[in-house]
């Protein structure tokens, strides 16, 4: 299944070596919006300090938004908002004591 997805989401590539074809439809499913999503991500993860940044403004962002946001709203039909815990696993493992 995972190989599956990833042909359907992957852009079609052109063949690099003689009896290789491209697969009919590769890339089909590909769209720019996810193409970015996973971008940010990646771009995120690269850098600790952006990481961190943006995981403190959702926190903050999390506190604030209303449970029927925009595409939130059907998600939250059926459940209640999750809160944001009030300090990080990383604060609170640099805040203990004696270790």
């Amino acid at each position: 299944l995972l190989r599956l997805r990833q042909e359907a989401v992957q852009p079609a590539v052109q063949p690099t070596g003689a009896g290789q074809a491209m697969l009919r439809g590769a890339g089909g499913k590909r769209s720019l919006g996810e193409a970015m999503v996973w971008r940010g991500w990646r771009v995120l993860h690269e850098r600790p300090a952006a990481y961190r940044a943006m995981t403190r403004l959702a926190t903050l962002a999390g506190k604030r938004l209303p449970g029927n946001a925009g595409p939130l709203k059907a998600w939250m039909r059926h459940r209640t908002r999750p809160e944001p815990a009030p300090r990080t696993l990383h604060q609170l493992l640099r805040d203990r004591p004696g270790e």
